[in-house]
């Protein structure tokens, strides 16, 4: 009797550990997974399309690469379909970079479909693509999405581009350059939050004819729309003076002059020698000096980092002392600069304030146009980009924003300038 327990136990052990190994064999296989065809904007499938209504702004139709972003698509038109979106709002908006929405009761998480998470995705985040919206980790997407305002490189592999808007970019534009925001990371107030009305899915083969919609057996031959022309808002009246502002010389990083040198000593890294344009950015450079000359800089740190856009210092420390804001020398500002922000440039931090500006300053790891006449560019780097790369490419952010734990944080070791020749 105790002979046949002791059999009967060993075989149910071998049932159960094989029961396991089935199990795990089958929810970690990637081949499980859908992968998608790599194509680009231009080559993408439309496999549905999304309708968009907002309230008291208009619609906005968007076309979905189901077979570019098939796991991205699936729980899109999913949620969309369940009328989980109806009734949610856009909650962050930021003017010439993006708006994003779609925050709800949580789900389930989602594998991110991008190039630096081991998926193609050739799709770039354009003025009017669909993507998701996650945190610092790889395969933290749920619900929440954004639609680009403007193009933004940096987000290229980084996260799930998975649709484009065909029609209503109008609507994009109006809620991103008339929406107020309460911080510099485009948080809108409850109040103030543009509402999803609905979103309405159909099928690939739909054609959009005069304001209707009809099914087609086949996919109709123009399936891509000219994107409409996004109308800038006109910018702001300046009461002051021009020669109290310290207006530039509205010089291009191919024509700017360099007023001076600066170079950046950061422990463990090495050093970034930078030209600054002081007759381009009179006011920012002027600041930047004085700062750099008292020795402000000498030992604050990198806090903010965000791989293929940019690293971000200079806030000062309990002991720093105080630092009165300067006036913002960009173009949504009514002020004419013209540096554009590429690689390697030297711009001044801010909050959603325009002539919020103090200390921080940020160096660009890749070219962000979104950038361009809405933060004050001053100068560029002209040796140690490398050392740019390197921390841009090895730093670990704790979180979404690009936050760096304090006790990793590059140091920057002294900044000192001198007149250039």
């Amino acid at each position: 009797m105790k002979k046949s327990f002791i059999s009967i136990f060993m075989i149910m052990a071998i049932l159960f550990t094989l029961a396991l190994t089935g199990c795990t064999e089958k929810t970690d296989a990637k081949k499980d997974l859908p992968a998608g065809d790599g194509a680009d904007l231009a080559g993408a499938e439309v496999t549905h399309y999304a309708v968009i209504e907002i309230e008291n702004f208009g619609t906005i139709k968007a076309e979905l690469y189901g077979k570019t972003a098939p796991i991205t698509v699936d729980n899109f038109v999913s949620l969309a379909e369940s009328g989980f979106y109806n009734g949610l709002t856009f909650h962050r908006i930021i003017n010439g970079f993006m708006m994003q929405g779609g925050a709800g009761e949580e789900r389930d998480a989602i594998r991110g479909e991008f190039t630096s998470n081991g998926y193609t995705n050739n799709l770039k985040h354009e003025a009017g693509v669909l993507s998701m919206a996650r945190t610092n980790e790889p395969n933290s997407a749920t619900t929440q999405f954004f639609i680009m305002h403007r193009a933004a490189p940096h987000l290229d592999g980084q996260y799930a581009a998975f649709g484009k808007v065909i029609e209503g970019m109008d609507v994009v534009n109006q809620i991103c350059t008339t929406t107020t925001v309460v911080d510099n990371n485009g948080t809108v107030l409850s109040q103030n939050q543009p509402v999803i009305k609905s979103i309405t899915i159909l099928p690939g083969n739909t054609q959009f004819t005069a304001g209707t919609e009809t099914t087609e057996t086949t996919k109709p031959a123009a399936s891509e729309p000219t994107q409409p022309i996004i109308t800038e808002p006109t910018q702001p009246t300046v009461t002051e003076p021009a020669e109290i502002l310290g207006e530039g010389d509205g010089a291009t990083l191919e024509t700017a002059v360099a007023t001076h040198i600066v170079t950046i000593e950061i422990e463990n890294y090495g050093t970034i020698k930078a030209e600054l344009y002081g007759n381009t950015a009179p006011i920012s450079v002027e600041n930047f000096v004085a700062l750099a000359e008292s020795g402000f800089y000498d030992g604050l740190t990198f806090h903010r980092i965000i791989r293929g856009f940019m690293m971000q210092g200079g806030a000062g420390n309990l002991d720093s002392p105080r630092v009165d804001t300067i006036k913002g020398e960009f173009a949504a500002n009514g002020i004419t600069n013209n540096l554009k922000h590429e690689k390697g440039v030297l711009s001044m931090a801010r909050t959603y304030i325009n002539d919020s500006a103090t200390s921080q300053f940020f160096i660009m790891h890749e070219a962000a146009p979104n950038l361009d006449g809405q933060y004050a560019a001053f100068g560029m780097v002209i040796e140690g980009i490398e050392v740019v790369d390197a921390i841009c490419e090895t730093a670990q952010p704790i979180d979404g924003n690009g936050g760096i734990a304090d006790d990793a944080q590059p140091v920057i070791k002294s900044v000192t300038v001198t007149e250039a020749e």
